[in-house]
């Protein structure tokens, strides 16, 4: 199996939940007003570094976890959720095989990202 295969899927959804699930300084959700296309190339290429990281050790349980629909897209939403300690993931039942293993390695990764809006507009970690 070849990871990067997966990383566009992946990487998409981790980005969308990211910013559905991370609000403003008045409290909206950032998916409100921003895209993908708002976050700094900085901050995306940290946020990438981590996701192959993450689907270097877990794609292969990911893979392995029948029965689940849109797994790499899944996969990519759960790791933003248990990574950043949201009351959802891996965590919570719909990974019945692996899931406490995903979210062990979910919890390797930085738990605090915090998607600000800097001078220029942008969107950084």
């Amino acid at each position: 199996m070849n990871i990067t295969d997966h990383l566009p899927a992946f990487f998409a959804h981790y980005l969308a939940t990211a910013l559905w699930s991370s609000t403003d300084a008045g409290g909206n959700p950032l998916d409100a007003k921003y895209t993908e296309d708002d976050i700094e190339a900085e901050t995306l290429e940290i946020l990438k570094a981590h996701c192959l990281s993450f689907l270097s050790r877990a794609a292969p349980f990911i893979d392995a976890e029948d029965g689940i629909a849109d797994r790499w897209t899944r996969a990519g939403h759960d790791f933003w959720l248990t990574s950043q300690g949201h009351g959802a993931g891996f965590w919570d039942g719909d990974w019945p095989k692996y899931g406490d293993l995903l979210t062990k390695m979910s919890k390797c990764y930085p738990s605090e990202i915090n998607l600000e809006q800097n001078e220029g507009g942008q969107l950084v970690a």
